[in-house]
């Protein structure tokens, strides 16, 4: 699994899917079920969990390219599920299309990479459709339920996923917080599971501002440095003083200072005090780029 980050993103502002993940680790209700299941049928985690994967961000770029420019680029050796269910979301998405493409002021965007003003998350939505002389947005966003079972030879049994659906709200949420912040009303936040023969809808609750600051605080914390935030290393044959400075982005930032060079060994207490101050501001300036 490639862990580069989609075109549009910067590397050290957290994604939502990393805080969703966090807050809910596992995407069923018990994990060690799950895995017992996996186990009883003779499949392997690994295998079932790249597949999955693999599968879902096929059908997700499928549907990308059919908002984006009316076609797609299918392989031919798909699974007759695969293309059934492409075959399916292209229905959906045309009953979408049709519905706002051709009214005046909207505008359908999919995948558009958008960040919180102050860098705390960022995120892209399958399809975004925006109204922009009323200032509102309608967020969608679609799962890919099960496929991968089809691989396995498993029965493609339809359940309600409460599980992601609580992962769903909080993801919208934090989407809908972005489009706040720039001056839009959300109108709805659409969460549609994907079978192959059918799509069903959910329209998500929001969390509120105050929700998701405390949040995305406790995340924030989760990522704190397990070390103290300077660590001071003297290396006396080395005639040699580092100081270490832990970042969450960027790892260490490091600072050292040759003693032989100092005119005053009186000075060192000063020096180090420098020291520590630069280090906390280049830290923080770093962060904040």
């Amino acid at each position: 699994m490639s862990n580069k980050l989609p075109e549009g993103y910067i590397k050290w502002v957290p994604r939502v899917s990393d805080i969703v993940s966090f807050i809910y680790p596992f995407e069923w209700e018990n994990k060690d079920r799950y895995l017992k299941w996996l186990k009883s049928k003779n499949i392997d985690e690994d295998s079932y969990l790249t597949t999955a994967q693999t599968t879902g961000t096929y059908i997700h770029q499928i549907m990308e390219d059919y908002v984006n420019w009316d076609k797609t680029v299918e392989n031919e050796e798909d699974s007759e599920i695969v293309k059934q269910t492409i075959k399916e979301w292209k229905l959906y998405l045309d009953a979408v299309k049709k519905k706002y493409s051709k009214a005046k002021w909207y505008t359908l965007i999919a995948e558009p990479v958008l960040r919180d003003a102050e860098n705390r998350f960022q995120w892209s939505s399958d399809l975004v459709v925006i109204h922009e002389k009323r200032k509102e947005v309608i967020i969608i966003d679609w799962k890919s339920f099960g496929i991968a079972k089809s691989f396995f030879n498993l029965p493609n049994v339809y359940r309600k996923p409460y599980d992601k659906i609580k992962k769903g709200r909080l993801q919208f949420s934090l989407y809908w917080e972005t489009y706040k912040q720039k001056g839009y009303k959300v109108k709805d936040l659409v969460l549609v599971y994907l079978h192959e023969s059918w799509a069903y809808a959910y329209s998500l609750e929001q969390y509120t501002s105050s929700e998701l600051d405390k949040i995305l605080s406790d995340y924030i914390k989760s990522l704190a440095p397990k070390t103290p935030l300077l660590q001071i290393n003297y290396y006396p044959k080395m005639f040699k003083l580092e100081i270490l400075h832990p970042t969450v982005q960027y790892g260490n930032i490091k600072l050292s200072c040759d003693l032989k060079e100092l005119d005053n060994w009186d000075t060192i207490p000063e020096t180090l005090q420098k020291m520590c101050k630069t280090a906390k501001v280049v830290a923080n300036e770093m962060i904040k780029e």
